[in-house]
């Protein structure tokens, strides 16, 4: 059975379809006397695609959703086609010249179809925060649970990620008060905005009680909703700038699939945005004073880990302003603060909310 370019919106795949088709009528959308393909011809470009995905446990996923629902978001079929007709095209394609009755046995585009790395990075991670919380602190032992060494797959993942950050580049950096040398209100002088000395820095999200990492916004007002004050605060804002190239692991970068067809090893991209997230989430969580020290444990690791593969500092988004940027160096020696430091004042909070459902947590002998 033949498809044609209308089936598709995907431009690899219409690309595909007019340089090597044929005119004819197409057998899906009914189009006439236009450049046609064997639905089958198109099993080598859909294979790494249709790879992600396998036949749902209908135990553990009730989701009513068939091959095509679950690639719709990659955009591969036009929105003129019904999903019966995509299913129809995928089990051409899946099954090529394969006999009715053979097809018989096999699990149709149209059943139930998950994704097959559904929570894989959240495992990762989560078997990861499990073990160096409360199994190995210090010196991993990932032989002997389902977990990768963050060391083993970083170099990977972040390679794609680099920025360097030049001299010319600024940033901002808020701390909640001011100075009370004078009568006056007047903003920290440059010389107390800096982050403080090894023996007095408390824990952060990538730091450790003890050592001191300088945190920095791209924005001024990320760098002031990044202290959480109150309204009627007064916040002093300084800028800054680094000495020399630094270099930057920049975890906000997702890799924008554009086609799934032109990608040389699709698995391992979206695997690697998938981790991607994870690790900006969690390091982009704010601190909350309330939590156990061992909870930024995975986090704090996780910065030592990219500092020992030679970055100088991470870029990550603001959890706590949409569309804020935050910077955390490794070295707070190798950036300079503007001596025009300022004072503002915070005159109104937004506050966004949303439900928690709530979680029934089963005992580990249960299946």
């Amino acid at each position: 059975m033949k498809c044609c370019p209308k089936c598709f919106q995907d431009k690899v795949i219409i690309d595909f379809i007019q340089t090597v088709g044929q005119d004819a009528d197409c057998d899906f959308c009914g189009a006439e006397d236009l450049t046609t393909i064997p639905a089958e011809d198109l099993g080598q470009k859909f294979n790494e695609l249709l790879g992600l995905y396998e036949p749902a446990d209908e135990q553990k996923y009730h989701e009513d959703e068939s091959l095509a629902d679950k690639i719709s978001g990659w955009g591969v079929f036009s929105d003129e086609l019904a999903t019966e007709k995509q299913n129809a095209i995928l089990d051409e394609i899946r099954f090529g010249p394969l006999d009715p009755k053979d097809r018989s046995i096999t699990t149709r585009s149209s059943d139930r179809w998950q994704f097959k790395w559904e929570y894989w990075e959240e495992d990762i991670w989560e078997n990861f925060s499990e073990h160096i919380k409360h199994r190995r602190r210090f010196i991993l032992d990932g032989k002997s649970l389902y977990f990768s060494e963050p060391r083993e797959w970083l170099p990977e993942i972040l390679a794609a990620s680099e920025m360097v950050v030049p001299p010319e580049l600024e940033f901002y950096r808020a701390r909640l008060g001011h100075s009370h040398n004078s009568i006056r209100h007047a903003p920290f002088p440059a010389s107390e905005m800096m982050p403080p000395p090894p023996e007095l820095a408390r824990r952060g999200r990538a730091n450790p009680a003890g050592i001191s990492y300088f945190y920095a916004a791209e924005e001024a007002e990320t760098a002031v909703a990044e202290i959480r004050p109150y309204v009627g605060a007064l916040v002093s804002v300084c800028s800054l700038k680094s000495k020399k190239n630094l270099k930057v692991a920049d975890i906000t970068r997702i890799h924008k699939i554009e086609s799934p067809f032109d990608q040389p090893n699709l698995k391992a991209q979206v695997q690697r945005n998938g981790l991607m997230r994870v690790l900006n989430r969690e390091l982009a969580r704010p601190v909350n004073p309330d939590d156990s020290e061992i909870e930024y444990v995975p986090t704090q690791y996780l910065a030592e880990a990219i500092l020992e593969i030679g970055y100088d500092g991470i870029r990550y988004r603001s959890a706590v302003r949409k569309g804020g940027t935050n910077f955390v160096f490794f070295e707070p020696n190798e950036l300079a603060i503007d001596s025009a430091t300022r004072l503002v004042e915070v005159d109104s909070i937004e506050v966004k909310y949303q439900s928690v459902p709530t979680v029934h947590f089963r005992k580990a002998d249960e299946d």
